[in-house]
């Protein structure tokens, strides 16, 4: 029996981190049913209600290095995991749990991770030393691998972020929550809008609050998405109290997998959370972000859909602008499909590229579609083979 940790940020409340890691479960248990997962977590006994995996606590010692010396794979991630903008705190607990997990012989997958911002000159050599050592490494985005290999990674490949493999909540579940949320009456087009909290936000609130104002005075339904608790509802009702126009909110706590189904009931998102607009995408539903980290503006660029702007300088006109003319753009629509499916297809490679690690596999490596899409997202055609540089001891 092969025994894998998962470690992230699981456990808060996020539901893009709650996502995450609900898919990477059901990606590895498809994949290897023979496998033991225990994932590490800030409320372990949600965790292992909620996913039916063991559950370390990410901040236990004892527990942390109990699974570790136990395990045959390490997966790291996914998330923004490898940043210090949250805090160097943060950015050296992950930086230690991957020293410890490497100092104890465990072959590491970094996990379609979204990597940076770094800005620290010692946090900068520190990663790139680790990650050098992963046995994988995929990330999400462009930026991020643009990042690695400022960081010395020559062989990192570009993946999809694991909630595309994400499943919605099946007809009779969603059903239930329209009829609880009175989604049944409310007409279309219908904009889920998904704020977060932000310092210093008198100007982006105001200017949020007018757009949306402006939209529901064109007949558009403003219904609000909480994703994270209790941090977005505060946002949420900082919007909703500068708003003249009526608007609704989500009042129901739901899994990923609901606001997901949620999400296909929306004509377009406005999100500033980053796992918003993955909901939607996935979905079928195009998108508008507001960029408070490199992140979303990787994610954009990558379905094509348009950036409103930043929080500190977001325009009520220009965010109307956009929303109106991607609720009318058909093809903008079609596409969106298709390149869901496109990176669906992407983080099962992923997976399937992950558990290969496992001791004793012998199935060829799954890594030729990461290796494929990476060379068309980055133009580098026929040369994409040299360009990864010399390869790293497996």
């Amino acid at each position: 029996m092969y025994r894998i940790v998962v470690a992230g940020y699981y456990g808060h409340d996020n539901a893009g981190d709650e996502a995450i890691a609900e898919a990477v479960v059901h990606a590895l248990r498809s994949l290897a049913p023979d496998a033991h997962i225990t994932v590490m977590s800030g409320n372990p006994e949600r965790t292992r209600a909620r996913l039916g995996v063991e559950a370390a606590h990410r901040f236990s010692p004892r527990q942390v290095l109990a699974a570790l010396a136990r395990c045959h794979l390490l997966v790291f991630g996914g998330g923004s995991l490898l940043q210090d903008v949250t805090s160097f705190r943060s950015l050296l607990y992950y930086q230690a749990l991957l020293a410890l997990a490497l100092l104890l012989g465990r072959p590491v997958a970094i996990y379609a991770n979204g990597l940076g911002p770094i800005r620290s000159r010692l946090g900068r050599l520190f990663t790139g030393f680790l990650l050098r050592r992963a046995r994988l490494v995929s990330l999400r985005d462009r930026d991020s691998w643009e990042e690695a290999r400022r960081l010395g990674v020559r062989d990192a490949v570009l993946t999809a972020d694991p909630a595309f493999l994400l499943s919605p909540a099946p007809a009779e579940e969603l059903a239930a929550i329209r009829r609880a949320e009175g989604w049944d009456t409310l007409p279309r087009p219908r904009v889920g809008v998904a704020p977060r909290p932000w310092p210093a936000s008198p100007r982006f609130v105001g200017e949020l609050a007018a757009a949306l104002d402006t939209l529901a005075r064109q007949g558009i339904t403003v219904v609000f998405l909480p994703m994270q608790y209790p941090q977005d509802m505060t946002a949420i009702a900082q919007v909703r109290a500068a708003m003249r126009e009526p608007s609704c909110v989500l009042t129901g706590r739901y899994t990923p997998g609901q606001l997901l189904a949620l999400a296909g009931e929306l004509d377009l998102v406005i999100g500033m959370r980053l796992h918003a607009l993955i909901f939607a995408v996935a979905a079928g539903v195009p998108v508008v972000g507001v960029s408070y980290d490199p992140k979303v503006e990787s994610f954009l660029a990558e379905v094509g859909c348009p950036q409103a702007g930043t929080p500190s300088h977001l325009d009520a006109g220009r965010l109307v602008e956009l929303a109106r003319k991607v609720l009318s753009d058909g093809d903008l629509h079609r596409s969106i499909g298709q390149k869901a499916t496109l990176l669906r297809d992407l983080a099962w490679e992923n997976a399937r590229a992950t558990v290969q690690l496992l001791p004793a596999r012998q199935d060829p490596p799954h890594q030729g579609a990461l290796r494929n899409y990476r060379a068309s997202r980055l133009g580098e055609g026929r040369g994409a083979r040299r360009a990864r540089g010399p390869g790293r001891r497996r």
